[in-house]
């Protein structure tokens, strides 16, 4: 990852110095999160068993980004991502009776995401904070503890856009993202995720 993210800051930097002014209303962009989950601690997966949550795991989410103006101060955001979501959980059963406790255990989740937001940037000079709503696609393309593979994700974002010039900027982003539909359909468990991360975005 860190390779990646190397390339890429080489490629910005380049382009960005050797490409001419554009004027189209579209931007391309990447995007680097570390996320916490916030979530409850009890993970209830079916109608007496489900795991007690440690969120000890480093996770992260990358992704493509689609940005086109419909005005001055507001865009249409789209994209591509991918995250994990990893914790250690301890399985629990209320009408087991259990020789020996269950030891904890790496559960892991791995999704694709395509989100879907608005944002609304209050300024237009080289400093423009913004605040970004909308929702987020999940498709499990690993998922350890449920047969469920999609889930709807509210999402509400704030953050800072730098504009080196009129074709390329840098952001410092927040967002807290929230499930809107159930993970499993024996409980009332929805995943909550705080992030914090960089996003970069070049006219194209």
């Amino acid at each position: 990852m860190k390779k990646l993210i190397f390339l890429f800051l080489l490629y910005f930097v380049f382009y960005n110095n050797y490409a001419q002014e554009s004027n189209t209303k579209t931007r391309l962009g990447l995007d680097l999160f570390l996320e916490n989950t916030i979530s409850s601690e009890r993970i209830q997966t079916g109608e007496n068993v489900g795991y007690f949550a440690d969120y000890d795991k480093t996770n992260f989410q990358i992704g493509l980004q689609v940005e086109r103006y419909l005005n001055n101060k507001i865009t249409l955001n789209s994209g591509l991502n991918y995250s994990n979501r990893d914790f250690t959980g301890t399985y629990f059963c209320q009408v087991c009776d259990f020789s020996l406790p269950p030891e904890p255990e790496e559960i892991k989740f791995q999704f694709l995401e395509i989100p879907l937001s608005l944002k609304y940037y209050f300024f237009r000079n080289n400093f423009r904070p913004f605040i970004d709503l909308g929702l987020i696609n999940q498709f499990a393309i690993k998922n350890e503890i449920t047969e469920k593979k999609y889930v709807i994700l509210g999402k509400t974002g704030v953050g800072l856009d730098y504009n080196f010039n009129s074709n390329a900027s840098i952001q410092v982003l927040f967002n807290y993202n929230r499930a809107i539909t159930k993970m499993f359909e024996e409980s009332d468990f929805k995943p909550e995720v705080l992030s914090i991360g960089i996003g970069f975005r070049r006219r194209l």
